[in-house]
């Protein structure tokens, strides 16, 4: 099952070895070629370090010398999900607190303070009449 926002997340990420913009790298075991694992079992790789046919630096160029020079995949996967855990409990969090802050200031955006100012006059101009 393909997990969109798991996706995102992993992709917002960025290359787990050099930072870089990513492609979604899916940990296959015991799967045949044309199988793709779970979304559970993804991390982020940049175009070099996924499908750049340099052994030792692209994964699917031999996992076991990729392995060797930048570590273990369970490792960067068990991180890149830590990681994505914190984002998603800081964007919760951000999103609590400009609630907060909408509900103490009022309106957030500026067209809804301009409309609350137009109210605001058209009441003004009705009293006065």
């Amino acid at each position: 099952m393909i997990d969109t926002e798991l996706r995102s997340d992993l992709a917002e990420l960025g290359c787990v070895i050099c930072g870089r913009p990513a492609q979604i790298h899916h940990i296959r075991e015991h799967e045949g070629m044309s199988q793709r694992a779970e979304d559970d079992d993804a991390f982020p790789l940049c175009d070099d370090h996924h499908n750049g046919g340099v052994v030792g630096m692209a994964i699917h160029a031999d996992v076991e010398a990729w392995e060797a020079i930048h570590g273990s995949v369970w490792v960067h996967l068990r991180h890149c999900h830590e990681q994505i855990e914190e984002r998603r409990k800081m964007r919760i969090g951000s999103r609590v607190q400009k609630t907060v802050v909408r509900e103490y200031y009022g309106p957030r955006s500026y067209e809804e303070r301009k409309e609350r100012r137009r109210a605001s006059r058209r009441k003004k101009k009705r009293k006065m009449s």
